[in-house]
């Protein structure tokens, strides 16, 4: 009898990505990359807790401050973060939280996602926040069955502005060089 094989991963990650608990029992992902350089996640926050390039020289400010997506306090507990991936992004290790979808006081519903991705001398931090439409949507037939109708203008998706002042990027860094493409949502730091 023959027995089915397994299909080897087409792609295998580049490092080493695992989830623990902090001592004081913080969901913290852990991140090594194969050509040297590691970093820690901790879950409430989305906020990077270390991170040391392939010279082993912390580059993040005192323990606690790190990096971290900041300005979406009034929508997103610290608490509301879930790991959405541990992964590998071309040749690095990667991280995914997702928070949300969550509902705002003016009733959109908006999800955020902030991703880490580690170099041997490089780490990416971005994140995406979106607001998320519950509206159904028409098929193309129902569309040019009901063009101009009332039912037309109800069914399609509403589009709202999302305001979020003050939001972005935060955090210490200690390194050579650190870039952030304006309105990007997107840092890259380099040793």
């Amino acid at each position: 009898m023959n027995t089915p094989r397994r299909k080897q991963p087409e792609t295998l990650l580049a490092g080493n990505a695992s989830v623990s608990l902090s001592q004081d029992g913080t969901p913290t992902a852990n991140l090594t990359h194969p050509g040297g350089g590691s970093c820690r996640v901790a879950l409430p926050g989305a906020r990077v807790i270390s991170w040391c390039p392939k010279d082993g020289v912390e580059r993040l400010g005192p323990e606690g401050s790190g990096l971290f997506p900041c300005g979406l306090e009034a929508l997103l507990a610290g608490g509301d973060w879930t790991i959405e991936a541990l992964s590998s992004e071309g040749d690095a290790v990667a991280f995914t939280a997702v928070a949300g979808p969550v509902q705002t006081e003016s009733g959109l519903t908006v999800l955020a996602r902030a991703s880490v991705a580690l170099w041997p001398d490089q780490l990416r931090l971005s994140l995406e926040v979106s607001h998320v439409s519950a509206d159904v949507e028409m098929s193309d037939e129902e569309e040019e069955e009901a063009v101009g109708t009332v039912e037309a203008k109800a069914k399609r998706p509403k589009v709202a502005e999302l305001s979020l002042p003050g939001s972005g990027l935060a955090g210490c860094c200690r390194c050579l060089e650190a870039t952030a493409a304006s309105g990007s949502g997107q840092v890259d730091a380099s040793a």
